[in-house]
This record gives structure tokens, C-alpha cells and sequence, in this order.
């Protein structure tokens, strides 16, 4: 991938804020953000927050000399969403950037997708595969050979065991707990706390020690 010249976040509230610091540290210039409520205010002092696809548009046309990044900074259970942003900035010829805080573990082994956040204190074991726009959030552990697909997040501290699979879009709670070896379906949500000790289907919700289904 082309070396970032500066970068556009897509979110305007607390995703943003976690997410600027490491382009920093990336040495990634931000340039905007886009959100689409126009109750928000830039979040950042001289940095410009267009609520418009008009007004990102004639943005990314006035930097075109540059090489553009962009975060999808879309947290919780919104990974469809991120995936979405995803499909249209890279036809608008921006490039997805991985935002990997200097204090995360990533091992050598582990494959990694574009779009991708890994945040502080988090570790990311080997033999892992994760898929496109994936978070892992602040202090959480994924350990060996798990996989997990397009748009999961997996929020701040929580635990995935070794080879645990997680399909796509599924959102793993805070302090979640999830025991080895077991297969978490597609657009499954898990409470935050949760211990999961079995199997859970698509689309399904999940709290409490141990988990278990309220729809």
C-alpha cells in the first residue's frame, strides 16, 4: 500500500478520539472528518468535520496531489457499517489504513486485513486471522489461531481464548469472556461480562456467567 500522506476519519465522536492519537504516531497528517449528524462539532480544534458527501467530495478533490488514508472510527456493533464506508471510499481512490497503536502485540504470524484497529495494550497472538475493518479495542486479547471476520469488534478488555472463531460483524462486549474453540456466528452480539461457553448461532444476543441467549 502507498505510503499515507494524511488521513480522513469517518466518525466524529469517541472512536475519533482514540484513533487520532496513532495516526500521530504514524506520522499521518488529519485532514477531516465526515458524520453524518449535524449536532456534532469537530472534536478537534483546526480540524474541519463536514456533514455533507458534497462537501468530502470537493475535499478529497482539492488534496488529489496527496495519497489520502481513511479510518472507518464506527465502533460497537456497526461493523456493516464500517464495511460500507469502506466500499465507497475505495472507489473514490482513498486508501484504508491500519491503525495499530506503538503499545499493541501483533505477532509476526498473525494476518492482519486492511482497515483494521488495534488498539493499546491489546494483544493479537499467533497464527491469528482477522478479517477487513475489525476493531480490537483497548486491552483486549486475542489468542492463538483464532479467526475473525469482515466488521467484528471486540471492545475493551475483553478475552477470545485460542481458536475461536467470529463471523462477520459480530460485536464481543467489554470484560467478555469467550472459552476456547468455540464458533460465534455472524451479527451476534455478546454483553459486556459475558462468560460464553458454547457455540452461538447468527444473529443472536448473549449476556451473563455463562452466557445465555435473550433473543
Amino acid at each position: 500500500m502507498p505510503l499515507v500522506d494524511i488521513a480522513i476519519i469517518w466518525g466524529a465522536t469517541g472512536q475519533a478520539r482514540v484513533v487520532r492519537p496513532i495516526l500521530r504516531q504514524m506520522d499521518i497528517r488529519l485532514g477531516a472528518l465526515y458524520d453524518r449528524s449535524q449536532d456534532l462539532e469537530s472534536p478537534f480544534k483546526n480540524t474541519p468535520l463536514f456533514y455533507e458527501k458534497t462537501q468530502l467530495t470537493r475535499w478529497i478533490d482539492e488534496n488529489l496531489d496527496k495519497t489520502i488514508g481513511f479510518v472507518a472510527a464506527i465502533g460497537g456493533a456497526l461493523g456493516a457499517d464500517r464495511l460500507a464506508v469502506e466500499e465507497e471510499l475505495l472507489a473514490q481512490g482513498l486508501q484504508a489504513v491500519n491503525v495499530i497503536h506503538e503499545r499493541a502485540w501483533v505477532a509476526k504470524t498473525a494476518k492482519v486485513g486492511q482497515g483494521c484497529q488495534i488498539l493499546a495494550m491489546s494483544a493479537v497472538c499467533d497464527d491469528v486471522v482477522i478479517g477487513r475493518q475489525v476493531i480490537i479495542n483497548t486491552s483486549a486479547s486475542v489468542d492463538h489461531e483464532c479467526h475473525l471476520g469482515d466488521g467484528v469488534h471486540i471492545m475493551p478488555g475483553a478475552v477470545l481464548a485460542g481458536c475461536v472463531q467470529v463471523g462477520q460483524c459480530t460485536m464481543i462486549g467489554t470484560n467478555a469472556t469467550i472459552l476456547p474453540g468455540l464458533r460465534i456466528g455472524s451479527h451476534v452480539k455478546v454483553g459486556a461480562g459475558a462468560v460464553v461457553t458454547r457455540d452461538i448461532e447468527d444473529g443472536k444476543t448473549v449476556v451473563g456467567c455463562p452466557a445465555r441467549l435473550v433473543d
